[in-house]
This record gives C-alpha cells, structure tokens and sequence, in this order.
C-alpha cells in the first residue's frame, strides 16, 4: 500500500498544481498589474528561479546573467529552495544580488528516494512564492527544473527555461554526469523496475510538456540541443527547437593566462569541471588514443 500510495501522490499532486491554483492566481494577476505593464523601454523585473543556490557551473550562469542584467539598470532575484550561505558564490551573500529562499520545507528526499518528487514540489513552491510575492515580474528565468514553467505561464509570465540536460536521461543513469546521490543508487531490476518506470512516467511527460509551454528555450550546446530533439519527440514534432547559450566566462573576475608553447613530447588535458565522482572524467581518455604515439608517452 506504501508503494501504491506514494505512486497515486506522484501522479495527482503536480497535476492539481498545474490544473487548479493558476486559475486563481491568472485572475489575481489580471487584476493587479495587466494594466499597469510597463513600457518596453523601461527597466524590467526580471526573477530567477534556481534549485539550490550551491557551487557549480549551473549556479555560475545564473549569477552571472543576473549580474549582467542587473548592470544593465535591470532589477534582479533570484529564488532558490536552498541558499547556504557558508556555500555559495560571493555575489549570492555579500549583497550584490538579491535571494529569496522559498520551498526549502520540503525535503531533497526521502530517505534517498523521491527524488524528483521532491524537486517538482520545490520547484512549485518556488514558482507560487513568486507570483504571491512579485505581482510586477516582468519576465522569469527558469533553470533546471522544468514543471514551474507551466505554472508561470498560466499565470502570464513570459519564461524563459534554461535546460542544462534532459532530467529523465540524468535520472537513468543514460548520460554522464548525473546529477544528485539519486544517481549513484542501484537500478532497480524486475517489478521494481515496473514501479519505478510507472513512478518516473507522469514526471517525463510532465518535464517535456512543461518545457514546451515556455516562452523560450535555451541549451548550452548545440550537442546538448542535439540531445534535447532526441528526448523530447512531442516537442520535435510540434518545431519546438532550443536556442544555444554557451555558458559565459567574466573576463574581469578571471585574469587571461599566457597561453603555454606547444609542447612536442608531451601533453594536457584540462578538465573545466568540478572533481567529483557523478562528473564521469572517462571521456578525455579514449579521446587520446587518437593522439600521435609521441604525444601520448610521458615525459621522461
């Protein structure tokens, strides 16, 4: 009953969500601010809504596109579900930015499993705490998780969703660099395997439904954007195509290195990521057989 019951949560809860509260808040909305827009030329509001406001290459593009939008005379938050201050980047503590933690009472987990469950409440929360709290929100910036998408539009908030890689691929273990202790966790095999599968269904549609609902789509890459068509066949077939937004590097916060004279006996592959082990540095390796044989011997 345990199993039984926690599927039938997974199915009805975000379904509600996205099928009962816009209503509610569309109209609110219609009534506080649509005949107040402001002006395209004027300055916009524009909210982040962000997972968990950690370290990481995820957490670096939306503190640097809130960064920029913000020098560019542009009012900027972010809201995340977990902000710790003793880890994070200096922009989201000393002030420069402005955060909103909203959802946090809902667990990552529980007891390592629901992953996804958890995350899509928290994305919701996340999503309704914006609209109670920020009825002028020009436009907002979605990241990651897809489901609050939905949401803000039936409220009439242009979206724009950053998909860094398709969670249902990340939750199979079917690419490199899957993200959270869920993917370190034994697959389950035989009935199990069916459970998880019927668990997993209603979020996988809901994922790519809700990315189609928004008003802009942007990857990282155009292999990524590749990924994205593969994925997501419904929205293949609707001409849903992402745009390419490779990740930025603040030329003022990183000094230019002098770039080091080619090396004829050896070489170096740099790895631009975080060592840790969901990261899967297996790749570079086969790349370098395809090395000259004096290049792949060490030095002496």
């Amino acid at each position: 009953m345990p199993v039984l019951h926690l599927l039938l949560v997974a199915w009805l809860l975000p379904l509600c969500a996205l099928c009962f509260f816009p209503l509610a808040v569309r109209l609110g909305r219609l009534l506080l601010i649509r005949a107040r827009r402001r002006p395209p030329s004027r300055p916009l509001r524009a909210v982040f809504l962000h997972p968990d406001l950690g370290i990481g290459g995820a957490e670096r593009l939306v503190v640097d596109a809130a960064s920029v939008l913000q020098a560019r005379g542009h009012s900027v938050l972010i809201v995340t579900s977990h902000h710790d201050r003793t880890r994070c980047f200096e922009e989201t503590r000393d002030g420069t930015l402005a955060v909103a933690v909203a959802g946090a009472v809902v667990p990552r987990h529980v007891r390592g499993r629901l992953h996804v469950l958890c995350a899509t409440v928290r994305g919701l929360a996340g999503a309704v705490w914006l609209l109670a709290s920020e009825p002028g929100c020009d436009v907002a910036v979605v990241d990651q998780v897809a489901p609050p998408v939905a949401l803000l539009r039936l409220a009439g908030v242009p979206v724009v969703f950053y998909c860094h890689f398709p969670d249902k691929l990340l939750a199979t273990g079917e690419a490199a660099g899957a993200a959270g202790s869920a993917s370190l966790l034994p697959r389950p095999r035989g009935p199990l395997a069916l459970v998880r599968a019927a668990y997993r269904l209603p979020f996988d549609l809901l994922e790519e439904l809700c990315t189609g609902a928004a008003s802009a789509v942007l990857v990282n890459s155009a292999y990524t954007a590749s990924v994205f068509a593969a994925s997501f066949p419904l929205l293949r077939r609707l001409g849903c195509t992402p745009s390419v937004l490779h990740p930025s590097i603040s030329l003022a916060n990183n000094r230019l290195l002098a770039w080091p004279a080619p090396a004829e006996d050896n070489f170096t592959l740099v790895s631009l990521n975080r060592f840790e082990r969901k990261k899967e540095r297996s790749p570079p390796r086969p790349s370098a057989g395809s090395l000259p044989a004096a290049a792949r011997e060490p030095p002496a």
